[in-house]
Parts: structure tokens; sequence; C-alpha cells
């Protein structure tokens, strides 16, 4: 059934004894948000004073429970977030590599060759002693060993004669006072081998911020303002 626009207003002011102009503006009234698809001020549909609403934003519910959300028309919140280094869980990025095995050595290092010495090493002192000797040959009142003469016997009674005591003493030695010379190293030339390098691994990634923005549905808002 078709209707003119005059006979169904008529009809709703008999109905409810009320104007088409009263009920819009039960509907919407002041502070009200009205959602379309069209671009169509409701200004234009009903009168009374409208303006855009939310441009970009999505509707939340006050909660006065929730410091986030106790006021109305408070906004806050981000369609991106950079995550910081607090925001991550704890942890850490360890790192064990063994070098391949395989038959090397790690070459031969030789030191500069200067003229030098090695020190001198002196012997501790045992006191006075006598070192014995081996008689090989006894003649004439004379011990021979294997060195040749020793001197004359005395005691033909004994196999040995002894040198004289020439009291406490100790021996010096210097080592190596040859000149001008060097020393060579040959380091860990043991065959095959690996090397095990522990440590942490650097930084890596770019800090770009993520996409946190909600699946979303654009329509028009307007709020009434008077």
């Amino acid at each position: 059934v078709s209707y003119k626009t005059s006979t169904v207003k008529a009809a709703l002011d008999d109905l409810y004894g009320l104007t088409a102009d009263d009920i819009w503006q039960k509907i919407y009234p002041i502070g009200s948000i009205y959602t379309s698809v069209s671009p169509t001020s409701p200004a234009t549909l009903f009168g009374g004073t409208w303006e855009r609403f939310g441009k970009g934003k999505s509707l939340v519910s006050v909660d006065e429970e929730n410091e986030k959300f106790q006021t109305v028309e408070k906004t806050g919140g981000s369609s991106t977030k950079t995550i910081a280094v607090e925001n991550l869980p704890a942890h850490s990025h360890s790192i064990n590599i063994d070098t391949n095995s395989t038959n090397h050595s790690h070459g031969t290092i030789a030191t500069n060759a200067t003229t030098h010495s090695h020190g001198t090493i002196k012997t501790t002192s045992n006191g006075a002693h006598t070192h014995p000797l081996t008689i090989h040959a006894v003649s004439n009142d004379k011990a021979y060993g294997a060195g040749g003469l020793y001197g004359n016997v005395f005691d033909y009674g004994s196999p040995k004669l002894n040198t004289s005591s020439s009291g406490a003493h100790s021996h010096t030695v210097t080592i190596n006072n040859s000149g001008s010379h060097s020393h060579s190293v040959t380091i860990n030339n043991s065959g095959g081998h690996t090397h095990n390098v522990n440590g942490n691994t650097g930084n890596t990634g770019s800090g770009t911020a993520l996409d946190v923005q909600n699946p979303y549905i654009t329509v028009y808002m307007w709020k009434r303002t008077a």
C-alpha cells in the first residue's frame, strides 16, 4: 500500500498524539549518536544541529570501574604499537659453536734474535763432602782408574779412594750466553682438533611498530548538539 508523506504524517499524529517532529526528537535527543552508511547529515533528514563524531575511532561503552573508560567521550588507544624491551619476556640468546675438526697446527712462532742469556743458576750447598773413586788397578803404590792415574794408595785394604774435601761449596751455571739467537715454538701440532666458541648473539630487529587494529567496518557518525 502506498501513502503520501502527508498521509503518513497525519496517521502518526493521530496514533500517538504527537507530531513527526516530536517523534524524531524523542528518538534522538540532544547528545544522541546517529550512524548511517549515507553521508547525508541527519540535520537534513530530521532537523536540529548535528556534528560529525568520532572520525577514525571505534565506540567503547563507559565503564566507571575501569580507569581507561570512566568518563564519556574520552579518547585513547592507537592502531599501532612499538614493542619496548620491557614488553619482552626475560630471555637470552646462547651460542655454542665448534669449529670443523681438521688436521692442522697453529704455526711456529720465532722470538726476535737478540743478544741475551737465560740467567744464572746456582746449586745448593751440601756442605763439606768427598767423592769416591773406584780403583781399577794398583801398581807400585799407585792407584789407577778408568781415566788414568788417581794417586798414591795408602789403604790397601779398601777397594776405593776418596777425593779430598774442599769444604762446603756450591756451583754456579750460566745457561745459553752464546750471543744473538732466537727460540722457535710450535703451537698445538697435535693433529685433528676443534675449538669451542661461547658468547652471545648481536642485536637484531628493526623496531617496526605492530599493527594492532581490530577488524572494522566504517560508517558515518553524527552527534546531536542542539
